[in-house]
C-alpha cells in the first residue's frame, strides 16, 4: 500500500505543475506584445518647474491580458534630474497616465528623456522643457513704517518677487538704517530685512529709501520711514 501511495503522489506533482503553468495567461510576466509612450505634454507649473506628462500603453499578446503587469517608467535630465516609478496595469484599462515635475533652468532648455519598460521591451520619448523667463522685479510693499517707540534693533521684513539671481540693496542712510538680503532665489524673489539702528532721541521725523537691485539691471525703491 505504501508503494502505491507514493506513486500516486509522484503522479500529482507534474499535474500541478502543469496547472500552475497554464493559468489565465497575462501578468508580471509577460514580456511580450506592444508598449508605447505617447508624445508628452508640457505645462507650466509656475513656480520654476514644468509637468511633463505621459501616457503609457501596454497591448498584451491574443490570449493574454494586461492586468497586474508592471510598467517600469523612468525620467532623466541632462541636468541631473532621474525619478522611477512602477505602476501595475488593472483590469479597466492598458494605460497609466505619469506624470514629472521637471525643474526649469535659467537661460537654457531642458531635455527629458522618459522610458517605459516591460521585461526586455523599451519604449521612450523625448520631451523639452522651455527655459525658466524670470519676472520683473518687484516689491509688493513699498513703505515701511517704524514707530516712536521702535528701539535700535527692531527690524522689518519685506519680500520681493521675480528678478534674477544676484540680488543686492543698500541703505540711503547707512548711518540709521542697515539694511541686507536676507534670503533669495536663484530662480527669483527673496526677503529684505531692514533694521533700525537708532533709538529715538529727539522724535524727528526722517526718511531713508532702501534700494534692491538684481544682475538684470532692475531695481525697486523702498520708502523707511523711522523717527531719531
Amino acid at each position: 500500500m505504501r508503494s502505491i501511495r507514493f506513486i500516486s503522489v509522484l503522479l500529482l506533482i507534474p499535474i500541478f505543475m502543469s496547472l500552475q503553468a497554464c493559468g489565465s495567461g497575462g501578468g508580471t510576466s509577460d514580456t511580450s506584445g506592444t508598449l508605447t509612450v505617447s508624445t508628452a505634454t508640457v505645462s507650466d507649473n509656475g513656480d520654476g518647474t514644468s509637468l511633463v506628462t505621459v501616457t503609457a500603453t501596454y497591448i498584451p499578446p491574443a490570449g493574454k491580458t494586461a492586468q497586474g503587469v508592471v510598467i517600469s517608467i523612468v525620467a532623466t535630465s541632462n541636468f541631473g534630474y532621474a525619478q522611477s516609478v512602477n505602476p501595475s496595469l488593472n483590469s479597466l484599462s492598458n494605460s497609466v497616465i505619469q506624470s514629472f515635475s521637471i525643474p526649469q533652468q535659467l537661460g537654457t532648455s531642458t531635455q527629458v528623456v522618459i522610458t517605459a519598460s516591460i521585461g526586455g521591451m523599451t519604449s521612450g520619448v523625448l520631451a523639452i522643457v522651455p527655459k525658466f523667463t524670470p519676472t520683473t522685479l518687484a516689491v509688493p510693499i513699498s513703505v515701511v513704517n517704524y514707530t516712536v517707540s521702535d528701539l535700535a534693533g527692531t527690524d522689518k521684513f519685506i519680500n520681493f518677487t521675480g528678478g534674477t539671481a544676484p540680488f543686492t540693496v543698500v541703505s540711503s542712510v547707512l548711518a540709521d538704517i542697515n539694511s541686507t538680503i536676507f534670503d533669495s532665489f536663484t530662480l527669483g524673489g527673496g526677503t529684505i530685512r531692514i533694521r533700525l539702528l537708532n533709538s529715538n532721541v529727539n522724535s524727528v521725523a526722517s526718511t531713508a529709501t532702501v534700494t534692491v537691485s538684481d544682475a538684470a539691471g532692475g531695481s525697486v525703491p523702498i520708502t523707511v520711514n523711522y523717527f531719531k
